[in-house]
């Protein structure tokens, strides 16, 4: 039985075709992480949440493995078997390395707008996967361009935790959608939507986080400039010549969740078979 062709118009191209699961984060990046820890889907979500009573409860969940995020707004022809495959595969032979923690080198500028050119891409399709922040214009210009936009800035750094077990999962991502501060706008207006959105991997070793802003916000330039960075490291993009690895600061499991939400550590990743989930709670009697 054949599948049913599903058409639409293609967020990058525009064009109107056939549609196509498109993998967010690449197949080979799964691969890759299978080849470092043999079953990374038994990885499991544990959090501490405020209960109704004000205390923390335990709470478990599975967590997806890299492979599971699909976008199906992304034609085949042109886009996910075309350009959108070159960039993956210009992008294998750079963070493979960084992926894996092999021996030190130095990123050099052209290698920094290759990984700087797939991070716009990843931080675009996720940006799909939730209520979006950015529209079309955003879209075709990086389809037009195959490279980072003027408003888009990403940082890399290596994480400490080597060793996973009980610790963090070998694969997390963060995709925050950030809301200007109230006095970025002159005119006083509070803002309505998202100006940016932030996304951080973190990828066995490697950290990397990315902040695109919406081209029609009006102090774009100054509040993408003037991002305040809780950690520091490197920057790659825009590119400030070549950066050594590893960077001189390795963020821990508590730095890494600052890094990237600006939040204190709010939860973490461990193995299979957590301690399990608090049972449900009756509802209260009207």
């Amino acid at each position: 039985m054949s599948k049913k062709k599903v058409m639409g118009d293609c967020i990058f191209c525009g064009h109107h075709r056939q549609m196509t699961k498109e993998d967010v984060l690449p197949i080979w990046l799964g691969k890759l992480l299978k080849s470092i820890y043999p079953n990374p889907r038994a990885w499991t979500t544990v959090k501490d949440v405020p209960g109704s009573d004000g205390e923390l409860e335990r709470r478990a969940a599975r967590s997806a493995g890299p492979t599971e995020y699909k976008l199906k707004r992304v034609c085949q022809e042109e886009c996910n078997g075309g350009w959108m495959r070159d960039i993956e595969n210009a992008t294998i032979p750079i963070l493979s390395p960084l992926v894996r923690g092999d021996v030190p080198g130095t990123i050099t500028p052209d290698q920094a707008e290759v990984i700087a050119t797939w991070m716009t891409l990843k931080v675009l399709t996720f940006d799909l996967l939730s209520r979006p922040v950015f529209g079309p214009e955003e879209a075709k210009e990086f389809f037009d361009e195959k490279r980072p936009p003027p408003l888009f800035q990403t940082w890399i750094a290596k994480s400490l935790q080597t060793d996973f077990t009980g610790e963090v999962h070998p694969f997390v991502q963060w995709n925050i959608a950030m809301y200007p501060p109230p006095d970025a706008d002159p005119t006083g207006a509070k803002p309505a939507k998202p100006h940016a959105r932030s996304l951080t991997l973190l990828i066995n070793e490697l950290v990397i986080q990315s902040v695109l802003v919406r081209k029609s916000f009006r102090s774009q330039q100054s509040l993408l400039n003037e991002r305040h960075m809780p950690l520091q490291a490197p920057q790659i993009w825009p590119n400030l010549g070549p950066v050594e690895w590893p960077p001189p600061v390795l963020i821990t499991k508590r730095g890494l969740h600052t890094f990237a939400t600006g939040q204190a550590d709010v939860g973490f990743l461990t193995t299979k078979n957590p301690p399990p989930p608090p049972p449900r709670r009756n509802k209260p009697p009207n």
